[in-house]
């Protein structure tokens, strides 16, 4: 009875301890499908960069069409009103017929060139009478940026005595004819207009004077 008592007992044990096993390998498949949860956590915070990375990709491209639209004006303004890069102003400055409205501008003002202009009217240069009164726009270079008045350009020229362009090395496209006011040829055109009038009317005298003489007698 003994020996029946005590293995039935151990058939109980094995039982009971392969149950236990059993039960306890669930929990050890739980463990195991727990990781995917920690992965579902690390999609999501790899949504959540994705959604920010966009969001920043759309503020700058808004902001590049704003920088667009903003010089799209910029040079659509700058095409309605011109302005020369030598002078800063939409019509030249004349300093020949204009010197009271330069001597009230504020030296800050004016630029280079008219400053340069002005010292040079304050002197009575003589250059300034004849200069060509135009505010006609022209490119004088290869230079696409460069727009200027013909005026301004001209006078730059005969103050610096330089036809190219510095930047780009080209010629500038303006034509320039010096002309002196008394020259010998003028003075020697005027001389020989003046004996052949003065020829003229002695030969008038004689003519009147004959005829006069051959009617008295």
């Amino acid at each position: 009875m003994q020996r029946t008592c005590t293995f039935l007992s151990n058939c109980l044990l094995r039982r009971g301890q392969e149950s236990s096993k059993e039960n306890a390998r669930p929990l050890v498949h739980s463990n195991r499908t727990e990781k995917p949860v920690r992965g579902e956590g690390d999609g999501k915070k790899r949504e959540l960069k994705v959604a920010r990375l966009k969001s920043q990709k759309t503020k700058k491209n808004k902001m590049m069409r704003n920088l667009n639209t903003i010089d799209q004006h910029n040079h659509e303004d700058q095409h309605q009103t011109r302005v020369c890069q030598l002078c800063n102003r939409d019509t030249p400055l004349y300093f020949y017929q204009q010197e009271d409205v330069v001597k009230r501008l504020p030296e800050r003002a004016l630029t280079k060139l008219l400053a340069d202009l002005k010292a040079d009217m304050e002197l009575k240069a003589n250059y300034l009478k004849y200069l060509k009164i135009s505010a006609k726009f022209l490119h004088p270079c290869s230079c696409k940026h460069r727009l200027e008045h013909s005026y301004c350009l001209t006078a730059m020229i005969i103050r610096e005595q330089r036809i190219y362009c510095d930047k780009c090395g080209d010629a500038y496209n303006l034509f320039i004819k010096q002309e002196k006011m008394c020259s010998g040829k003028l003075i020697s055109l005027l001389i020989k207009y003046f004996v052949f009038l003065v020829i003229m009317l002695v030969a008038a005298a004689l003519v009147l004077i004959l005829d006069a003489l051959l009617k008295t007698r």
